[in-house]
Order: C-alpha cells, then structure tokens, then sequence
C-alpha cells in the first residue's frame, strides 16, 4: 500500500512539474500559419511586397511588409493614403515580447490597449497635422503584427478613418490565422 502512495505522490508531482515548465516556457508552441500577411485587403489594391527582409530585433529570424493604397471611390480613398501590414518572425515567444515594447516604445506616449477579434493589441494615434497615422500592434506567439495607415498631407486628416482602416487590416491577418 505504501509503494502505491509513494507512486501516486511522484506522479502528482511530475503532472505538477510538466505543468510549471509550460506555464514558464509561456504555453503551447503556436504555430505561425503559412502565409503571415494578407495578399488582397478589400478595397485596396497591393502595392508592394517584400518577403525575408533582414533581421533588425535580437532573435527575429526576418520580417515581411505589405504596402497597400486605397481603390478610387471606396470609403478610404481620399482618407488614407498607404497602409503597411509588417509581420516579425522571431525564433521565440520570449524574444518577440522583448520586440513589442521596443515598437511600442517608439509609438510616444497614448498607445491604448485594444481588442481586435479576441487578440489583444495596442493602438495608436498620431496628428492631427502632416503626419497624421494611425496603427495597431499586437503578437501572437513568435509574430510580432504592426499595421500603419497615413493620411494624404493635404486636408484635416479624419483620424477614425484611418483606424477603421487599421482594424479592416488586423481582422484581415487574423483570418489568415484562423485559416491555418
């Protein structure tokens, strides 16, 4: 009986082991899907793309970017003037956290915590005036998403356009996501 007591105690404490290292490791290994960045965003056509772009954080394995503009006569044209989707790829979780709040840290000072479809992420805001932009950050496991919207730099630029634009953007990657 006392054999059958000590299993059970070394059991439990491998189950509660196994459990601390996930919990530090930071969860389940999620895997990215096979295409990190939308081809097509309704209403926009593609401008450029550029896939495996160098490394510029500690343990990014690469970063894609989209550039897209909006389509004449869609709810964006005359409001937005480009939009960038960039994902960074890093080799961990632990890596791109580290990775976020440098981006974060260079969006100054108001970056708002926000919910995009259940992920959680931060938006920010710049202007009103010539550099009037608008953009969403937020990660999923290894990937660090930044999406970033500008205003033409004629007119009062219409600050809810372009984060409308930047949500139409993230809901877009994220269907990727659902996807695969």
């Amino acid at each position: 009986m006392n054999n059958w007591l000590i299993v059970a105690v070394v059991l439990g404490a491998a189950v509660l082991a196994a459990v601390l290292v996930v919990a530090l490791v930071g969860g389940p290994a999620v895997r990215p899907p096979e295409e990190l960045l939308p081809a097509e965003l309704a209403g926009f056509e593609l401008v450029n793309r550029f896939d495996h772009v160098e490394p510029i954080f500690d343990g990014e394995r690469y970063s894609s970017l989209v550039s897209f503009a909006p389509l004449a006569g869609v709810e964006f044209a005359g409001k937005v003037e480009r939009m960038g989707i960039t994902a960074y790829l890093f080799k961990d979780r632990k890596k791109a956290e580290a990775a976020e709040q440098v981006l974060l840290d260079s969006t100054g000072p108001g970056a708002e915590e926000v919910e995009i479809d259940g992920q959680a992420g931060f938006a920010y805001t710049s202007g009103p005036g010539a550099a009037a932009a608008a953009g969403l950050i937020w990660q999923i496991g290894p990937v660090i998403y930044q999406v970033f919207v500008t205003a033409p730099g004629e007119g009062e630029p219409d600050l809810e356009a372009l984060n409308r634009a930047a949500l139409n953007a993230a809901q877009a990657v994220l269907r990727l996501w659902k996807k695969g």
